[in-house]
């Protein structure tokens, strides 16, 4: 994650807002983060069909199964 974080920070494309956010902003702890996907299920069924009724396309889904399936 912090690999992650380094590159991301050093992304010309990322506002310099989001450069100077605190690192606690990019966080989760484990009993927030299943919250947060216990929430996500409920109301959307799941991140793939929050994702869709938010402007997804089928080939992003594609592109991440693809980049994700080792």
């Amino acid at each position: 994650m912090e690999l992650l974080l380094n590159r991301m920070k050093i992304d010309a494309q990322l506002k310099e807002d989001a450069r100077i956010l605190p690192e606690y902003f990019w966080q989760a702890s484990p009993d927030l983060m299943a919250i947060f996907l216990t929430t996500l299920k409920r109301q959307y069924g799941s991140t793939r069909e929050n994702l869709r009724q938010h402007g997804a396309e089928e080939e992003l889904f594609n592109q991440l199964e693809k980049s994700l399936m080792i």
